[in-house]
């Protein structure tokens, strides 16, 4: 059993729940579609304006697919049925995601708001050219003989095709503000807010009818919940959604299979893309959802889909007959990064709930195995950091167990050491993304699922700092030298997140934590008081300085509709920032004080809660 969870872990989910049968209904394809046509088995009707969909087993349509008779009686029809208004889903009401957007925007008023073709190609390579933000399921040199197709019959494209053109030029607006000089670049008018663009694309996507699951549906959607992310430095449920919706768009387009199940072909270059694109869907919907502390809407062994490969954009096109071999691992590509993270997310996705003992040094070497492999060029920040975090929480349910178990002094000490490493991680990012640091013009890929790491990290080190002063001999195991190399880690963090807390109710909520947690821990070390007479409630007597960090110096920016409408920001609630709003430390106190009853799902909660004491899933409500 160990050895098959192991194997799940390193290689994927089963494919025998995938084997269902299952069909897949096409269309046509239209103009701009860019998947082949093909003859479709499905006995379903095509749907229309090259829509694309996948009716699983529990299908009414699929039980037809084994009788042949019906087969034959329902032959594609060659007529073409009439197509729909475009704007046809969006007259019953304003859209549920994205709020009261008017889809009535012509192709004309979208057009004018572009910059010059010039501006625009310019703002594309700085995309393109940029190492920590473009996506994977972007085709380079697919998405170039596209925009030149668009700009030579511009009315002619496909609404959500130019959602992505807009999404992409909201993230260039991001990564040229976050580097500070836009000046520099020469265009031809001003740069736009990142905003203005990611309204357009928002429009754009309503426009396309996006929930019909059409040619780019997908994509588009993820790319609109993308630019959120690179914009924002806070926990944000609304972003979950969108990811939920384009994972589910995914599922509908049979992105979660491989190709063999699918009953129409397709080209080793829609494949490989494909692969790339659920391999997005897949790693944000594990992230977000242990971000918010919530069950995640992919499950192991709904899908068979590999992850992607090592091919750079540049080895194979649409023309691509069969692939390539994936280059070796020691050629450092683009794709080589998402090709190993795609493995250590599936690994990750079975650590977050606490199985039994041997599960989990099963799941520990399968973590380690992926460590092992992983090429030396990528063992630095990002990939680490997620391999720490799962070391992290798979091994923190045994830290608060009775020091005499010696059976999981293993897992209390991998846990520990992975707090650690994140903690020194984080202040690595703080000084690397200083001015004049490595990561200074790269600062903006610093996102709130990160922060999030760092704050879990933090809050183990808390943990086991806490039962040491405790003097509790069952839970001490920790040396004098260690003690204080881990209050100074955590004295760093604290002052990192307070440089952020101008710009973040994250950090804000973050650097109140910290800060009581210090104050705590300062008072028993030196008085060795009980909670009761030295609580976390006096958090706000500590002062760490409050000079800037580079994030400080980044505000956060607000993908909203900018001049299109204001959907998101009623669904971002309150702004944390303006006014007060106390932290609630007597329940971490609580918490804190029974380490071998401690509910960890309950401090997760609690991490996720904005500076007024709610949760962060419920700022959308």
């Amino acid at each position: 059993m160990v050895q098959d969870l192991v194997r799940r872990g390193g290689s994927g989910p089963s494919k025998d729940r995938c084997a269902a049968p299952g069909i897949v209904a096409q269309a046509g394809p239209t103009p701009t579609d860019s998947e082949p046509s093909h003859d479709v088995s499905s006995p379903s009707s095509a749907p229309a304006d090259g829509e694309v969909a996948y009716y699983g087993a529990t299908h009414w349509s699929a039980l037809l697919h084994h009788i042949r008779e019906i087969q034959t009686a329902l032959e594609p029809d060659n007529t073409t049925p009439p197509e729909p208004p475009e704007a046809a889903a969006c007259s019953i009401g304003p859209d549920f995601l994205f709020g009261a957007v008017s889809p009535s925007v012509s192709i004309q008023e979208i057009l004018a708001s572009l910059p010059s073709q010039q501006d625009t190609n310019r703002l594309l390579g700085i995309y393109f050219q940029a190492r920590f933000t473009a996506v994977p399921f972007i085709h380079t040199g697919r998405f170039q003989r596209e925009t030149e197709a668009f700009w030579a019959n511009p009315e002619g494209t496909s609404f959500l095709w130019i959602s992505i053109l807009f999404s992409i030029l909201a993230a260039s607006a991001v990564i040229v503000k976050g580097k500070g000089n836009p000046a520099s670049l020469g265009l031809s008018s001003p740069l736009k807010e990142p905003s203005a663009y990611a309204g357009r694309a928002v429009q754009c996507l309503i426009k396309g009818n996006y929930l019909a699951a059409k040619t780019y549906s997908v994509e588009a959607t993820l790319m609109v919940a993308y630019t959120r992310n690179i914009a924002s430095k806070d926990v944000d449920p609304v972003m979950w959604n969108m990811f939920g919706v384009a994972t589910r768009l995914a599922q509908r387009r049979g992105y979660h299979l491989e190709p063999k199940h699918l009953s129409y072909k397709i080209t080793p270059f829609e494949a490989e893309m494909r692969r790339r694109t659920w391999f997005y869907c897949e790693a944000f919907d594990l992230l977000l959802s242990f971000q918010l502390g919530m069950p995640t809407i992919i499950h192991e062994g709904d899908s068979d889909a590999r992850g992607p490969g090592n091919h750079p954009d540049e080895d194979f096109d649409e023309t691509t007959v069969s692939m390539p071999p994936p280059r070796p691992a020691l050629d450092p590509t683009p794709s080589l990064y998402y090709h190993c993270k795609s493995k250590l997310c599936r690994i990750h996705t079975l650590s977050p709930v606490e199985p039994a003992y041997a599960d989990t040094v099963a799941l520990d070497e399968a973590l380690h195995a992926w460590r092992a492999e992983l090429p030396a060029c990528f063992a630095r920040l990002m990939l680490e950091l997620m391999f720490r975090k799962a070391l992290c929480v798979l091994h923190r349910a045994y830290l608060s167990r009775d020091k005499s178990e010696v059976c999981y002094d293993k897992s209390r000490q991998t846990c520990r050491r992975a707090a650690l490493r994140i903690l020194e991680l984080h202040e690595e990012f703080d000084r690397e993304a200083s001015p004049g640091g490595r990561l200074f013009e790269d600062r903006y890929m610093l996102s709130s699922l990160t922060l999030h790491d760092f704050m879990i990290a933090a809050m183990v080190i808390c943990l086991d700092l806490n039962r040491v002063l405790e003097n509790i001999p069952e839970f001490t195991d920790t040396s004098d030298e260690d003690y204080e190399r881990k209050m100074n880690a955590l004295r760093t963090a604290a002052r990192i997140w307070e440089g952020r807390s101008n710009c973040s109710r994250d950090a804000r909520h973050a650097s109140a934590v910290l800060r009581a947690m210090l104050r705590r821990l300062s008072c028993r070390e030196n008085t060795g008081t009980k909670v009761a007479a030295c609580s976390t409630t006096a958090a706000s007597s500590v002062t760490l300085g409050s000079e800037p960090t580079p994030f400080g110096g980044m505000p956060q920016m607000n993908l909203g509709f900018g001049d299109v409408g204001n959907g998101f920001d009623q669904l971002q609630g309150v702004d944390m920032l303006q006014g007060g709003g106390g932290v609630d430390f007597m329940a971490l106190d609580n918490a804190l004080n029974d380490p071998a009853n401690l509910d960890w799902n309950f401090l997760d909660q609690y991490l996720s809660k904005d500076p007024n004491g709610r949760l962060s899933m419920d700022m959308s409500m």
